[in-house]
């Protein structure tokens, strides 16, 4: 008898599979996943000028492809040639898919994050974290949350998770702005959660708020809700 089917994930990974390699970190309902709370924050809510990109630093720029290509040498890799206004930017993808060669065509549009450094063929990135996108696409007006996550687990699956869990029918329905859940306070000694803990703020983060990119605490769990609560209680 054939087995029966598991529904794909994220990237093609099962779902039994991810919600098992979650559960190894201790990550297996919803009040686990709204309580786990970013480590840091990428700002995407903005589009520097390629021109003005400084090395060492993440930035976000938008660029349009003119020429790509396979290479091989010194060893086999993607090279797309790119450029906002007059500046040009070389992007070199070492790893890659037979859809990305597809995708990364000349006259494509790129929004792409990551460190533009310096080349040998002038300024580049190496595996930008991309996306397709039209003229004037509208930019996020929130900050782009990065969990602790394990290997198998993307980040763009992890924040699907628990936006599902942090949904607005759940959330009102268990108070989630200040309330801490009993289980945590036992462990936290914190009975309510100070603005920069609560799943409303942490996981949704403005780039004009007062916080910095930094994030409210660096483990999960208890340790994160405990830590957090010292940081940032009166």
């Amino acid at each position: 008898m054939a087995k029966p089917a598991t529904k794909a994930g994220p990237s093609g990974t099962s779902i039994t599979s991810i919600a098992q390699k979650l559960a190894a970190i201790g990550l297996r309902d919803d009040w686990d996943f709204v309580l786990h709370l970013p480590l840091r924050y990428e700002d995407e809510t903005r589009l520097t000028p390629l021109r003005d990109a400084l090395p060492g630093q993440d930035c976000q720029v938008e660029v349009e492809i003119v020429h790509s290509e396979i290479t091989y040498r010194p060893r086999r890799q993607l090279v797309v040639q790119a450029r906002d206004g007059e500046t040009m930017l070389h992007l070199r993808f070492l790893n890659f898919y037979g859809s990305q060669v597809k995708q990364l065509v000349a006259g494509k549009r790129l929004r792409l994050f990551g460190e533009v450094r310096p080349g040998f063929f002038g300024a580049e990135m190496v595996h930008p974290r991309y996306r397709i996108v039209a003229p004037n696409d509208p930019l996020p007006e929130a900050l782009t949350p990065v969990y602790s996550t394990t290997a198998g687990v993307s980040q763009a699956a992890i924040r699907k998770i628990i936006g599902r869990a942090r949904s607005t029918r759940w959330r009102r329905r268990h108070n989630l702005t200040t309330v801490c859940p009993p289980r945590y306070a036992a462990a936290t000694t914190c009975q309510t959660l100070p603005t920069a803990c609560s799943p409303c703020t942490a996981h949704r983060r403005r780039r004009h708020s007062t916080a910095s990119l930094a994030a409210p605490t660096r483990r999960g769990g208890a340790s994160n809700l405990t830590n957090c609560c010292r940081n940032n209680s009166p």
